[in-house]
């Protein structure tokens, strides 16, 4: 790995390069979002806690970002709570070990954000661009924001091939099954029987 950040060969390199300053973050933030309040700031990580209206007709959400120098954002949303449809399906999210949700705001693998940019002006600008989505997605059932979800991607492939490992498991009768069907010769009969419980 070192050799590789060193020759700055690799996206991941170039990624973590040009990183914006904490500094910088926080002085965007405060120009373009003076009402956000900075919650939290210590050992290289920031909290900010503020409102957003995506629309004119809105609900107004409370948001919490969390950013950590030269890592994702992640962009919780505190209130009101977010609703998931009839099958619990939030499109677009992040659910996390803890349970809580981040919003899917942008596919990292094209690094559509990078840390050279001001949260400022991409990742807040984009949640309330998504609870837009989110709100024609509740009213609806279309989500119209687009994009790709990784973790949607790995869910669908779980199922379809945990479905076939089921189907397949059921089809394929065990070893104790087979021998205990009388009209089976004794010659394809297992050698052994079932362990002895005396």
């Amino acid at each position: 790995m070192r050799c590789v950040l060193r020759g700055m060969t690799s996206s991941v390199a170039r990624f973590r390069q040009n990183a914006l300053s904490m500094a910088g973050q926080l002085a965007a933030m405060k120009r373009h979002f003076p009402k956000f309040e900075l919650a939290q700031w210590s050992r290289g990580v920031v909290t900010w806690v503020g409102k957003v209206r995506p629309g004119p007709l809105s609900k107004e959400y409370t948001i919490k970002v969390v950013y950590r120098l030269r890592a994702r954002p992640r962009v919780y949303v505190l209130s009101p709570t977010l609703m998931s449809d009839e099958e619990g399906e939030l499109p677009h999210v992040y659910r996390e070990r803890t349970g809580r949700t981040n919003l899917c705001l942008y596919f990292p693998k094209f690094q559509q954000w990078t840390p050279s940019m001001a949260i400022a002006d991409t990742i807040v600008p984009w949640a309330s661009l998504w609870l837009l989505y989110y709100e024609h997605w509740r009213a609806t059932g279309t989500w119209l924001g687009g994009g790709v979800h990784p973790q949607r991607r790995k869910r669908e492939k779980r199922r379809r091939f945990g479905s076939r490992r089921r189907r397949a498991s059921r089809a394929s009768p065990s070893a104790e099954a087979v021998a205990s069907v009388d009209n089976i010769p004794e010659e394809f009969r297992p050698s052994s029987g079932p362990p002895s419980t005396s």
